[in-house]
């Protein structure tokens, strides 16, 4: 993760000129506070935030939690430095919550919100995964938990410890549509009542909070049950009663290894507007999809791009996104590789390789976003008399 503390040289210093090898020393800048007030005899001026792109986040994987400080700081000084809005990192209920229900360990979520908080970027929390003791024997953290009210018990206890910090976007569990995240297979009506108790837990709290219901993946109906497609998960969820439960629909519109915009029926985002249809039928019109993932692989084999094809889905991505009317942020994963292996494409989806080197992905991720900085309304001057 010292490859990030080159990213953030880079991006401090502007998107042009030649590579630069990473430094092997980093000094954490200092951190001032998210507003300063300056007085006069006769006004009080509030210094707002540095703009960020509301359309624009990162999700860069659960390692970042886990890095020593130096790492950990570059690593966010890097992505804050992309001047992105939003964040969106995992709060593992089966980290968390390991050694039983009574029990919480909030070291990595902490170091993960205060860090947030300091470079002024949003959280997208993540809640998702499931405890031993809190799933059936023999099974893994994917399964989901026998009793979701164990779960909302969590999510309570979360947004108690972490709205007063700023903490007001919460998606609920990861891709329930397929079986590798809702094991031994997805079950609408099961995550509804999953969603219905967290969603009534963060409002209890927080009644202004966001939720949103878990990033759906790319997938079709399977005979077997293993996934379940988008469109009919949404539909069984509004079904089972779910629809109140949730501010926005979550999607993971990945379309790797073609381009966003290629027709065909298995590409995920171009049914992005469909699955809007279906919002807009159950009456939810002025709700927005959030894409809390995208990204393409740039090695790993079957389904891998080149980095000059990676490039391609950022742009034509963010370009397509911001241009619907009834999206809301889109969520790049990830910023940096997660290891070394040419195999393993889950390794590879990072705009930075695990060597530090810039993908051509990178430059444009950049690019985009403070191109959609440049274009949204500048946030008002605030003046207290």
């Amino acid at each position: 993760m010292l490859a990030l503390v080159g990213a953030f040289a880079f991006l401090t210093a502007g998107c042009s000129g030649s590579d630069r090898t990473a430094p092997t020393t980093f000094t954490v800048p200092a951190v001032t506070s998210p507003l300063t007030t300056t007085t006069t005899t006769s006004t009080t001026t509030t210094t707002l935030p540095p703009p960020r792109a509301e359309r624009a986040g990162l999700s860069p994987g659960f390692g970042l939690a886990t890095l020593a400080p130096p790492e950990f700081n570059a690593g966010l000084d890097a992505i804050a430095a992309t001047d992105v809005r939003w964040l969106r990192v995992d709060f593992d209920w089966s980290v968390i919550q390991a050694a039983g229900p009574q029990s919480y360990d909030w070291s990595r979520t902490d170091r993960l919100v205060d860090g947030a908080r300091a470079r002024h970027l949003s959280i997208i929390a993540l809640m998702t995964y499931t405890p031993v003791w809190a799933r059936p024997s023999g099974t893994g953290d994917k399964n989901p938990p026998t009793n979701p009210d164990d779960f909302a018990r969590f999510v309570s206890t979360a947004a108690q410890r972490y709205a007063p910090l700023g903490v007001a976007t919460w998606e609920i569990w990861n891709e329930p549509n397929v079986s590798t995240f809702w094991y031994p297979r997805p079950d609408p009506e099961r995550y509804t009542a999953l969603l219905v108790r967290a969603s009534a837990a963060i409002r209890a709290v927080e009644p202004y909070a966001t939720v949103i219901s878990g990033g759906l993946a790319p997938a079709s109906d399977a005979a077997n049950g293993s996934q379940v497609d988008v469109r009919t998960f949404l539909t069984r969820v509004y079904a089972a009663g779910g629809g109140r439960a949730f501010d926005a629909v979550g999607l993971h519109p990945y379309s790797f290894p073609r381009l966003p915009t290629y027709p065909a029926d298995y590409n995920t985002f171009l049914i992005t507007p469909a699955l809007y249809q279906v919002m807009v039928d159950h009456g939810d019109a002025a709700k927005r999809i959030w894409g809390t993932e995208i990204g393409a692989p740039t090695q790993g084999g079957s389904g891998a791009v080149t980095e000059a094809v990676q490039a391609q889905i950022v742009a034509q991505a963010y370009q397509q996104w911001t241009a619907w009317s009834f999206t809301g942020p889109l969520i790049w994963f990830s910023f940096e590789d997660a290891g070394f292996d040419s195999a393993n494409r889950d390794e590879h989806f990072g705009l930075i390789d695990a060597q530090g080197r810039r993908k051509p992905g990178f430059d444009v991720f950049v690019a985009v976003v403070r191109g959609l900085l440049a274009r949204q309304p500048a946030p008002p001057r605030v003046t207290a008399r």
